[in-house]
């Protein structure tokens, strides 16, 4: 893959990633206001020390699950015909496994919200639960009405709080969602590949991914990322200090073949081996 073809591959996929990040974006900026708003309801009508013991069964992980399962189902969907749009391009796809993009990818990408991702489901409960809590302790440390602490609640957690919390959620997960719907799409596709690692050289990449740029390795092996391991760009395993913004992607090409010498003789393929390096010279 020349690196024209792979500026090209990468383009498109930043097109895509735009569309399906706006879309993430929202939807865990909903479901956070949604939460907000059980919150400072809870604070008017039982008052601030009641809400604050409470917060366990106002602040849910099931809210959080449900739209993670939503979102990547849906930008799974979107990149996996993204990737089968490259085979297309790469007349590869004539391998894709019929019936398995349809309910068996579905679940596929459900199981991986749930369970690969299952500890960031748990990290943004816990850090909602964490940030609300230490408003209310303020609010009764300082005698604020029930008004007044739901007030605070909207200024220091709502608006652009809110928001850039969701914004930064959506481009870690649009990437995870994006890549395994990526990889698994390439896993069924019948096709022998290899998966090449692409990275925006811009100013704002991670060092380490920079020196990832254009490394390859087989469709099922992992990279090892600043000493991570990791199948693709947004692996959970890779942890945070590799998944938090990240915008890598992998581009999915057909493996190369290795030449094999066609004479019957070893010797004779040797010596012709041999022959052939010195004509290059």
């Amino acid at each position: 893959m020349t690196q024209q073809e792979q500026d090209r591959y990468y383009q498109s996929y930043s097109t895509e990633y735009s569309k399906a990040e706006r879309f993430v974006f929202r939807a865990f900026q909903d479901v956070i206001n949604s939460q907000l708003k059980e919150v400072i309801s809870a604070v008017l009508l039982r008052g601030i020390i009641a809400t604050e013991l409470d917060l366990t069964n106002l602040i849910l992980e099931k809210p959080i699950a449900e739209t993670f399962s939503a979102v990547f189902v849906r930008v799974g969907r979107q990149f996996r015909d993204f990737q089968k749009a490259q085979f297309d391009k790469q007349k590869n796809a004539s391998g894709l496994v019929a019936g398995f993009f349809s309910e068996a990818f579905d679940r596929q990408m459900q199981d991986y919200a749930l369970t690969v991702a299952g500890a960031h489901i748990t990290s943004i409960t816990e850090t909602t639960r964490r940030q609300v809590k230490e408003v209310l302790a303020e609010s009764a440390q300082n005698r604020l009405s029930v008004r007044d602490a739901a007030k605070l609640i909207r200024k220091r957690l709502g608006g652009q709080f809110s928001r850039n919390r969701a914004l930064l959620i959506a481009r870690t997960e649009t990437t995870s969602a994006a890549n395994h719907g990526q990889y698994i799409t390439a896993k069924n596709a019948g096709i022998d590949l290899e998966k090449l690692w692409l990275v925006r050289i811009d100013g704002r990449q991670r060092d380490w991914h920079a020196d990832m740029k254009g490394k390859k390795v087989g469709l099922t092996d992992e990279f090892t990322v600043g000493g991570a391991k990791m199948l693709y760009p947004g692996d959970p395993k890779g942890g945070a200090s590799n998944l938090c913004n990240c915008r890598c992607t992998c581009a999915y090409i057909p493996k190369e073949s290795v030449p094999v010498a066609q004479s019957s003789s070893p010797s004779i393929g040797l010596i012709g081996q041999a022959i052939a390096e010195l004509l290059r010279d």
